[in-house]
């Protein structure tokens, strides 16, 4: 089944769609994971009911395997193990849709199985898990027992961010990131619209500098919180390159676009437009050392380079038109 998953003989013409649907079955992964747990995706990414209960006769039939594999597991170690095989599925998705091009094209069809496209049900995935678990993480305070906790959410939430990097580097990509989905609320069926990407990306990069910022104005920022750091750090440069990324793209729009008005940077942000603006004035003022009379360190900073590249879309953000 996994030799399956990278076909190495030369693929005919319909090819590119047996990939796409095998990346489909590797996904599948995610969602019996999570519907393991209990919570499987709640953004809406299937418009016919009759599909959605189809799928969920399927999935819960899957799931009772899984469940008595687990009886013996504590809660505290399949919540981890979730995490960690979710991080496995995302980072294997990602390098496939980095390095093949057949797979780069396919991602936003939809296939013969599925009535969305692949890249709009990962994303949906994606982002509740950035709005359920990774957001409120960081948002809270972190006491050492949840360290290792923290540190495996950073970890997948790095990898939530590489994908929607992934996404974002064509301009398909990033009219899916653009998009609102509707979120199931409640037994009662009722739906909400979502953030979209780029929204949950803004509030990724404000509670990952709240966390930061959190500890360190205690009295004695505690020594463990360190292990944080390397991840903190690469997230507000994941963060950041995907904000740069979204301002090439509207500069492009406006050299090439067709259109009478397109879209602006701060157009684009503003969904978190007020967010986005102080986490970069935050970002351009933070400086290694957080606290200079008693030399704490910081948990969170960026280069001056970044620093730079904060300043010039902050004052883009500001002086464009929404």
């Amino acid at each position: 089944w996994f030799d399956s998953l990278f076909p190495t003989n030369s693929m005919n013409e319909s090819g590119t769609e047996n990939v796409t649907e095998r990346v489909e079955d590797f996904f599948s992964l995610w969602e019996v994971v999570a519907d393991g747990r209990g919570s499987g995706r709640k953004r809406c990414n299937r418009p016919m009911a009759q599909e959605a209960s189809k799928s969920n006769k399927q999935k819960r039939s899957n799931n009772g395997t899984i469940r008595s594999r687990r009886r013996d597991v504590t809660d505290e170690q399949e919540e981890q193990l979730s995490v960690r095989v979710k991080c496995g599925i995302i980072q294997l998705l990602t390098h496939l849709v980095v390095s093949s091009s057949s797979v780069q094209q396919a991602i936003y069809q939809p296939t013969g199985s599925e009535s969305l496209a692949l890249a709009r049900r990962v994303l949906a995935a994606v982002l509740d898990e950035v709005d359920d678990s990774i957001v409120p993480l960081l948002s809270s305070s972190l006491p050492k027992a949840q360290t290792q906790t923290a540190l495996n959410y950073l970890q997948l939430c790095y990898s939530c961010n590489q994908f929607i990097l992934a996404l974002s580097k064509s301009n398909e990509g990033i009219q899916m990131l653009r998009y609102q989905m509707r979120v199931e609320s409640g037994k009662d069926g009722q739906t909400h619209w979502s953030h979209s990407a780029i929204s949950c990306m803004a509030l990724v990069l404000n509670s990952a500098l709240s966390c930061a910022i959190g500890m360190e104005q205690e009295e004695f920022t505690p020594t463990w919180a360190a292990d944080l750091t390397p991840y903190l750090n690469r997230i507000a440069e994941q963060c950041i390159a995907f904000f740069k990324t979204l301002q090439s793209f509207a500069h492009n729009q406006k050299r090439n676009s067709s259109k009478s008005k397109p879209p602006t940077f701060a157009s684009l942000i503003s969904e978190q437009h007020l967010v986005l603006l102080s986490c970069f004035q935050k970002l351009s003022t933070r400086e290694h050392t957080a606290n200079a009379v008693s030399g704490t360190s910081c948990l969170l900073w960026i280069s001056d380079e970044l620093k730079y590249d904060v300043q010039v879309m902050m004052e883009e953000a500001l002086y464009d038109d929404v």
